[in-house]
């Protein structure tokens, strides 16, 4: 990590933290929706309801954050998924996304899957592997998993 950072602090959301993990999105996810529309919808979202963020915090302030999902979506007894992972574009690409999924990956036991819509080696560098061609169900995304699993049973859908 950069000198010019202290160090991390990786730990689950607080409720106070939302409105900044939604914030830290919508450069990415916003669409070029108006900041008050972007930001309902994130408040409103079933499937930001439906997982736990975690968060890394420097000097206090939230830098980043991951979604974690147990259940639905088609993930397999006792594995998980990682979804909407984001970093704060001022302290991007200083080491913050890979200290929080290390983080995760350390915490959450069993295998673990994600769909990376952008830099699928970032997460090859963590352990993940791309599944098999007739698991790829969505276009411009390549679903991934770290851990055993039974490519031939599954079916996992977007998260």
């Amino acid at each position: 990590m950069a000198d010019l950072l202290p160090a991390p602090v990786v730990r689950p959301a607080r409720p106070d933290d939302l409105e900044a993990v939604y914030l830290l999105g919508y450069d990415a996810w916003g669409g070029g929706a108006p900041l008050g529309d972007y930001l309902a919808e994130c408040r409103a979202s079933a499937k930001y309801a439906s997982g736990r963020w975690t968060v890394v915090a420097v000097r206090g302030a939230v830098a980043g954050a991951v979604l974690v999902y147990r259940g639905g979506f088609g993930l397999p007894a006792g594995a998980w998924g990682a979804g909407s992972l984001c970093v704060d574009p001022a302290v991007r690409r200083l080491g913050l996304a890979k200290a929080l999924m290390r983080t995760v990956l350390e915490r959450e036991p069993g295998t673990a899957f994600l769909w990376a819509d952008a830099v699928p080696d970032f997460y090859r560098g963590l352990g993940f592997a791309p599944l098999p061609e007739p698991c790829q169900t969505r276009p411009g995304s390549l679903l991934m998993a770290r851990g055993s699993h039974d490519a031939s049973t599954l079916r996992i859908s977007y998260f």
